[in-house]
């Protein structure tokens, strides 16, 4: 009998905590951002509902589990640490803010992630979040992203304006758009990028580029490089595989 107390006080400890709402007091920015409208219920990515389903002024972590897609762009925020009480979130766009680190580990769902035109510095880690289809990381001042090494998921991939000096796509074999623009690498493999459409790597440092099994290229931006044109000696780049291209920049 006792036993069964133990329990039923426990469930009911667990329940009550459960209940209980969100602490934003460390980022109040960040609740009442949520409580405003900031759920996307149509897909349509722009924010229409919110977060505080119940009306009592907070988000619980029932209400939190509850949101798929969420648009907290251009809400000059700065703290979003509580975005891990948000597990189940597959959408989720947070550019135009003043965001400086974000932790994503706990959402493992996400899908599609906008985290353009912030604060955010050094490496991001994105190790937990295999399932992503379109990232974009641009306008940041980002060294490294750090991708979890199943997330052959990926079609769009953006990062420009950082200072990547290094960026590894070759375990993306569905990735279709390519922006790694105004960055500074020297070098980049696209080899097992086969399906690309579209690359963006202008104003980079690349010396030489093998495009020849990139046979889907339509569009592709490589001006303010280092690269030259076939037959020249050096810096050399062939198109002669890519028929399919009907826009090409390679001005200096």
């Amino acid at each position: 009998m006792k036993k069964k107390y133990i329990f039923i006080l426990a469930l009911l400890v667990n329940v009550m905590a459960f209940s209980q709402d969100i602490d934003f007091s460390a980022n109040p920015n960040f609740g009442i951002v949520l409580m405003g409208n900031s759920v996307d219920t149509t897909g349509n990515g722009v924010g229409d509902s919110s977060a505080d389903t119940d009306g009592n002024g907070g988000i619980s972590p029932a209400e939190a589990l509850a949101v798929t897609r969420l648009d907290i762009s251009n809400q000059n925020l700065v703290d979003i640490n509580q975005i891990d009480m948000f597990t189940n979130l597959v959408f989720f766009n947070a550019a135009g803010n003043n965001i400086q680190a974000v932790d994503l580990s706990s959402n493992t769902a996400l899908t599609y992630l906008r985290l353009s035109s912030n604060s955010l510095v050094g490496n991001i880690n994105l190790s937990a979040n295999a399932d992503l289809e379109y990232l974009f990381l641009g306008f940041n001042s980002l060294t490294g992203v750090v991708f979890n090494p199943l997330a052959n998921s990926l079609l769009t991939l953006s990062v420009p304006n950082n200072y990547l000096d290094a960026l590894v796509v070759g375990g993306f074999p569905n990735l279709l758009k390519l922006d790694a623009s105004q960055n500074e690498l020297t070098e980049i493999d696209l080899q097992y990028n086969l399906d690309l459409i579209e690359v963006n790597l202008y104003w980079n440092y690349l010396k030489t580029l093998d495009l020849d099994n990139n046979i889907e290229l339509t569009r592709i931006n490589l001006k303010q490089n280092e690269l030259g044109i076939l037959p020249a000696p050096n810096n050399l780049i062939d198109l002669s595989n890519n028929d399919k291209l009907v826009e090409v920049n390679l001005s200096s």
